[in-house]
């Protein structure tokens, strides 16, 4: 979007492909989410970022464009009441939740209109060659993919939808050109796993190579099973999140499936032992409890 002369250069080039793979090409209600601080993947953050609290955290989140230009732009989904890219839309978001709005911040007016300029280049932009574009489609497990939301008690409370990810909608995210033209794929693996788990490789390769692929065009493929709640359940109500090393705490972040975890991953065993004494007779690392009880 912000390098279009390299694109029309590289897209001219004989074997060019272009894979987009869970792209939220119109945008996504996950980075509004993210902005109000609903978002479970920031409240991870903030149970590491030891010394941030959620509110710094999202001081920071909410002035970053990657963020801001992943915010819903409503151009394919039929929502005509949330202007985005309006600061008076924030504002009045931000007296509407009055239950967490203490811990986000509004995004500037300066970043916000840097934002409509984006989303004017969203509307107008046009393939160079859309027989070269192919979109893969990811599905959540969860049935969990925010595609709108609303204040039900003073609170922003997000609907999910199972045409989804996880992350982004098909509706939010695969371009209408490429519908069209049966450039769409369907996968049954969420957004954080569309590009890293092996078994779909050589069907993207495939797609790389020859422009076509065994996935199927067919999302009724991928929707079959398991149910979908009419919100998505608060992340304040959720229980604490506990991991024993990097490798779980990559598992929640990025969408990996439980069961193939388990069973790829072989964690080194420490062994550790608890007593009272003196420190200075320690020989190795050493993990000290707040009481004397607390071993």
């Amino acid at each position: 979007m912000h390098q279009s002369d390299t694109y029309q250069k590289v897209s001219a080039q004989p074997d060019f492909r272009w894979i987009m793979a869970g792209t939220p090409w119109y945008g996504s209600y996950r980075a509004v989410e993210t902005i109000v601080g609903r978002s479970s993947n920031v409240r991870k953050l903030d149970k590491i970022a030891l010394f941030n609290n959620m509110k710094d955290l999202l001081t920071v989140f909410n002035r970053l464009p990657g963020l801001l230009e992943l915010l819903p732009l409503n151009i394919n989904n039929g929502i005509k009441d949330k202007e985005v890219t309006s600061e008076q839309y924030w504002l009045d978001l931000y007296s509407a939740d009055k239950v967490h709005s203490d811990q986000w911040v509004v995004p500037s007016k300066g970043d916000l209109n840097k934002l409509k300029s984006y989303k004017k280049d969203v509307s107008e932009f046009k393939f160079a060659d859309v027989s070269k574009v192919y979109y893969i489609a990811g599905k959540s497990i969860k049935n969990d993919t925010p595609q709108n939301y609303s204040i039900d008690e003073n609170d922003v409370v997000f609907h999910p939808t199972s045409s989804g990810d996880g992350t982004v909608t098909w509706q939010e995210g695969i371009p209408e050109e490429l519908i069209t033209h049966g450039n769409v794929y369907y996968i049954n693996v969420p957004h954080g796993q569309l590009v890293n788990d092996d078994k779909f490789f050589p069907g993207i390769v495939s797609l790389l190579k020859n422009g076509t692929s065994y996935f199927s065009k067919d999302p009724a493929q991928v929707t079959r099973g398991g149910t979908t709640r009419s919100k998505i359940k608060p992340i304040y109500d959720e229980g604490e999140i506990y991991t024993n090393n990097g490798l779980e705490l990559e598992q929640e972040i990025f969408d990996f499936n439980d069961d193939e975890f388990e069973a790829n991953i072989v964690l080194d065993l420490l062994n550790v032992s608890a007593t009272h004494g003196d420190l200075k007779y320690a020989d190795g690392p050493l993990m000290i409890g707040h009481f004397q009880v607390n071993i």
